[in-house]
């Protein structure tokens, strides 16, 4: 059997201030620090999703200055190459002429040499003959 008396009603009286105590300085505190963490948390998170898509971004965008800086780089050194074979073509053309003039010189002088040479080779051969006839006894001599 419960018995109300003063007793019971103090006890009741200090659990009540307890509980309002107990909720006033440690749960609603406790409570709003959680919130606190839980939107920080949020924030955090759309943050790191925000600063994930601007590097996601910024990659690619990198990515394809890398590529076009490369492009460039390697159009250029075609656009060199190129350039060094006109050069050595055109170098190589200017002293092929010169060696062809250089040949075509030694020709022309070598056919007016044996030109010349021919007229006195036809007038030696008589003479040479003439004398081997005439050493051979043969009668030679020139008529």
């Amino acid at each position: 059997m419960v018995v109300l008396n003063l007793t019971l009603l103090v006890e009741l009286g200090l659990f009540l201030i307890f509980l309002w105590v107990t909720s006033r300085f440690i749960l609603r505190p406790m409570l709003n620090v959680m919130d606190g963490r839980e939107e920080k948390l949020k924030q955090d998170s759309e943050t790191a999703r925000t600063d994930n898509s601007t590097a996601q971004t910024l990659e690619e965008e990198y990515s394809g200055t890398v590529a076009g800086i490369q492009r460039a780089i390697h159009e250029r050194v075609e656009r060199e190459r190129r350039t060094a074979q006109e050069c050595q073509l055109a170098e190589l053309a200017k002293h092929r002429r010169t060696a062809d003039e250089a040949v075509a010189e030694a020709r022309k002088t070598a056919w007016t040499q044996a030109a010349a040479q021919e007229a006195d080779y036809e007038r030696c051969t008589s003479e040479i003959a003439d004398a081997v006839m005439e050493k051979l006894g043969c009668g030679g001599g020139t008529p």
